[in-house]
This record gives structure tokens, sequence and C-alpha cells, in this order.
């Protein structure tokens, strides 16, 4: 029998583990919205050359080079935006809270392995779900960081094949 006062010490940690794991996980959403945005940039940048080019016989040799410099770097970020969106997921796994994990046994199995599960094992998976997911969570902003960054980095030769498409050469 657990005596009250470790049965409140078991109940305060639990607590703050599910607080932590839900703080981690609420970042998902936010990077999301803004992978959304790079990706519409992207399809923006991308779209424009694709639909203003005149027929690639007449480009002049600057706007090829422009184009496709734009080209490759906007690559570079929609491959990061790729990274972002599909990380990699896996975990622990003996977890019973990680959906990875959780996938691989029947309901059967989980269902008697959360049932035998002490609090502390509980309070000890919470505890390693908050590290695994806040390592996805920061590879998915890195990987959205480096996208945004290839994406600015790729407006010059944008613009320039938009310059050098639009004039006669």
């Amino acid at each position: 029998m657990i005596d009250s006062s470790t049965r409140d010490d078991l109940n305060r940690r639990r607590g703050y583990a599910e607080y932590r794991l839900s703080t981690v996980v609420e970042w998902v959403p936010r990077i999301d919205n803004r992978l959304a945005t790079v990706l519409g940039v992207n399809i923006a940048v991308t779209a424009t050359v694709l639909l203003t080019a005149p027929n690639v016989n007449d480009w002049p040799g600057w706007a090829i080079t422009a184009v496709v410099s734009s080209a490759i770097i906007i690559g570079v970020s929609f491959f990061n935006l790729y990274l972002a969106v599909f990380p990699r997921t896996e975990g622990p796994g003996d977890s019973l809270t990680f959906f990875q994990s959780i996938q691989d046994l029947t309901v059967e199995e989980y269902l008697h392995n959360t049932e035998i599960e002490s609090p502390e094992q509980y309070i000890r998976d919470l505890v390693t779900q908050t590290h695994r997911n806040s390592e996805i969570v920061a590879a998915k902003f890195r990987n959205l960081k480096w996208a945004f960054v290839f994406m600015v980095i790729s407006l010059a030769p944008w613009i320039a094949s938009l310059i050098l498409l639009s004039t006669d050469s």
C-alpha cells in the first residue's frame, strides 16, 4: 500500500511530467504552420518563373544561370521542408505512450501492459517521451530554419530570373 505522502509525490511528479510533455507537443502545430508558409512561398516562386518564362530556347545565357541557381536553392528549401514534415520518429520500443511503440502491440497486449504499469514506470515513460518529442520538435525546427534560409537566398536569383526573362535579349 502506498502512503499518502508517496501518493501525493507521485501525483505531483506525474502532473509535472504530463505538463512538460504537452508543452513540448504544443510546438508541433506552431512549426507546421510556419512550414506551410514557407511551402506557399516556395511554390509561388517556382510557379512564377514557370508561368512567366518564354520558350526555353529564347532564354538569354544569364537567365539560364539565374533560373538554375534559383531552382537548386529552392530545391534545397523544399528538401528541408520534407525533412521537417517527415521527421525521424523512432523511439523507445517499450513505451506505452509513444505511438510507434504502441502500434507494435495488439490491443490485448497494450491493455495488459497499461494495467500492470506502475506509477513510477508511467512517470518515467512520460519523461522519456518528453525528451524524445523534444528531439523531434528540435529537428523539425532546425529543418524549418534551413528551409526558410534557403527560401530567402533563392529570392536573389529568382528576381534576376524574372528580370532577365522579361527583357528582350
